[in-house]
């Protein structure tokens, strides 16, 4: 597997699409460079996820960085070369695995590097607007996430945008599987991902609530993990079979 993450990384466009979005996120905290020291940590990253360009677009990055590899193999005839060294399910298991771990890792990173940016300014513990901002989203409700700096919170945040990344990843590998065509693997997810942000408004399913939990209308942060990790398991297992059959 760390072979198969290695090959799909020396790709050029997984590189530029990582950058492009982390770009995006920091845009709006450097538009507020000399003053993000009157601001609090949790502050920070809403004004990068809530109030730039990057979330309307955040399924696109892991699927363009990852889902895409696999109809990038079966048109070049790679995938002949790889089945040879692996077999057919060798393949298939080390295509999801990347798939997740790739979409899952370069998500939290941006939650790190967003976290690491704003501590690097960050001047104010807690404030009463941010107490009151806090107030108004799940993490609200666990007193001992929010304890400590809110360091439980920020690592909660981090496993939701890893599971987010698979999630999204996944479905773009599974719509490569069926289609066999790389612009497809893009632009389904990003469609579907734009179709249920807006038609899931108030929805605790929605996807951008998923993504950052800041929002009292999902019921825990046990719901947002067991939605995505169900989510995780169903896209695996339509993958594999997709594989499976396209390289019959």
């Amino acid at each position: 597997m760390v072979e198969e993450l290695r090959r799909t990384l020396k790709r050029k466009v997984p590189l530029l699409a990582f950058f492009g979005g982390l770009a995006m996120l920091l845009h709006p905290l450097l538009r507020l460079i000399t003053s993000l020291g009157r601001y609090t940590l949790h502050e920070c990253y809403m004004f990068a996820f809530a109030t730039g360009d990057f979330t309307p677009f955040a399924a696109f990055f892991p699927a363009v960085m990852f889902a895409t590899v696999f109809a990038e193999d079966y048109a070049s005839g790679g995938i002949r070369m790889c089945m040879f060294r692996t077999g057919r399910m060798g393949y298939i298991r080390q295509r999801i695995l990347t798939t997740i771990m790739g979409g899952g890792f370069s998500m939290a990173a941006y939650v790190i590097l967003v976290l690491l940016f704003s501590a690097a300014f960050v001047r104010q513990p807690g404030t009463a607007e941010s107490a009151d901002l806090l107030s108004r989203t799940l993490w609200g409700r666990y007193e001992f996430l929010t304890d400590y700096g809110g360091a439980g919170m920020y690592a909660c945040k981090i496993v939701l945008a890893f599971l987010f990344g698979a999630v999204w990843a996944l479905f773009g590998l599974a719509v490569s599987a069926l289609t066999a065509n790389i612009y497809c693997a893009v632009i389904v997810p990003l469609g579907v991902y734009m179709g249920l942000w807006y038609f899931l408004a108030g929805n605790p399913f929605n996807p951008i609530y998923l993504l950052r939990g800041d929002t009292t209308i999902l019921p825990s942060v046990g719901f947002i993990f067991a939605v995505q990790l169900a989510a995780m398991a169903v896209l695996a297992a339509v993958s594999g079979l997709l594989i499976y059959r396209r390289t019959q």
